[in-house]
């Protein structure tokens, strides 16, 4: 391992690596599945996570989801008792139904060295997957639980992504990513900037407000495109089509969202959530992030009361800045599903919690993707909206 060290050679210190140094890690062989000239080309300037690609191996799980407990997860998908063989379909493509369970095959794998490396792993849905009610889940193998790894219980060092998708059908393909796996140098609580003031800063709070890094929920409406207004949107029920994750602006939202306005009585400002519905609102707090510190947003309670609250959780560097409208930061995304009793949502209530990191190196300039969101569906839309 020491002619393959690269944070000795760059001395670089503890935080969440950039793209330079993620290619550090194909160059010295940790990180193996990707090319070094694939990586210059596929990931961005700003990027502080790798965007995980689908093989062309998926599997229905018979029984459902089996959560990782320190074994191979071939044995699982090789048994035909809990697993079922996909075939890709006339389009090239993988169809997955509503409210059924599937894993597929990652393409990148660690190098089972990697065990002796200071690499931590966190990983997450990407955000226009999360949107449309999917649940995205990395298993690295011998780790017990999702969405993680500490290098010394990397076993083979292969990785599977499990995928549910909830609201709507979907169609995945192989090379398209679902997940994204976010790098550290050093243990993750090493990387964590706990400074309030920088925080409030960050979250560019009115008034001298200080916030100790949580999220809360913006109930008033904002005007979209069309003139109307909303607060959220809610999807339809009984959609049937299969969305291509992989589309961009394919689709018409308005075949399968629904626009939902503030309720305001006496200054309580709120939005209804029914069960068993799907929503997508945004935060109160407007982000702008620069460019040596990223965040993982967390629910506070992923079954608060009786909704399911999630967020893809990462935020990249810069996240925020240099908006052409001139607006301080950036609004977050909330996917709120309620459960078996329909909740009263009212403005101002916390739902997530920040978690700030340090970068190892900085990113190279260059705005975020979603530095212009404000309440905002996924990227397979048509921006008729916002």
């Amino acid at each position: 391992m020491e002619s393959t060290s690269p944070w000795k050679d760059d001395k670089w210190v503890p935080g969440v690596l950039n793209k330079s140094q993620m290619i550090a890690l194909i160059d010295a062989h940790l990180l193996l599945g990707i090319g070094k000239e694939e990586a210059i080309k596929d990931i961005d300037e700003d990027a502080s996570a790798l965007d995980l690609r689908l093989d062309n191996e998926g599997y229905k799980m018979i029984k459902g989801s089996i959560k990782p407990f320190n074994k191979s997860y071939k044995d699982i998908i090789a048994d035909k008792d809990y697993a079922d063989k996909m075939k890709v379909g006339d389009d090239g493509s993988f169809w997955l139904g509503k409210g059924e369970c599937y894993i597929f095959r990652i393409k990148e794998r660690l190098h089972p060295c990697i065990k002796t490396a200071p690499i931590y792993g966190q990983a997450t849905a990407k955000s226009s997957v999360g949107r449309v009610d999917l649940i995205a889940r990395l298993i690295v193998d011998g780790m017990k639980e999702y969405e993680k790894f500490t290098p010394e219980e990397v076993d083979s060092g292969e990785m599977f992504v499990e995928i549910t998708p909830i609201t709507f059908n979907v169609k995945v393909k192989e090379g398209k990513s679902v997940s994204q796996l976010r790098f550290f140098y050093g243990k993750i609580e090493d990387s964590i900037i706990s400074d309030r003031s920088f925080i409030s800063s960050v979250l560019n709070l009115p008034n001298g407000e200080v916030n100790q890094g949580t999220l809360s929920v913006d109930i008033s409406n904002v005007i979209l495109k069309t003139k109307d207004e909303a607060a959220a949107f809610k999807a339809k029920d009984n959609f049937d089509e299969y969305f291509e994750l992989w589309a961009g602006g394919k689709y018409d939202p308005t075949e399968s969202w629904t626009i939902v306005k503030a309720n305001d009585v006496g200054g309580l400002k709120s939005v209804l959530i029914e069960k068993d519905k799907f929503y997508i609102l945004r935060s109160k707090e407007r982000i702008s992030l620069p460019d040596n510190v990223c965040i993982y947003c967390r629910a506070m309670d992923e079954t608060l009361g009786e909704m399911r609250i999630h967020y893809a959780g990462f935020v990249q560097p810069r996240f925020g800045l240099d908006r052409v409208d001139g607006k301080g930061g950036a609004p977050l995304i909330f996917e709120v599903r309620g459960h078996n009793v329909s909740v009263l949502l009212t403005h101002g209530e916390i739902l997530a919690r920040l978690f700030f990191y340090r970068m190892s190196k900085s990113v190279n300039e260059g705005p975020s993707s979603y530095s212009e969101q404000e309440l905002k569906l996924s990227k397979i839309f048509k921006e008729i909206w916002s």
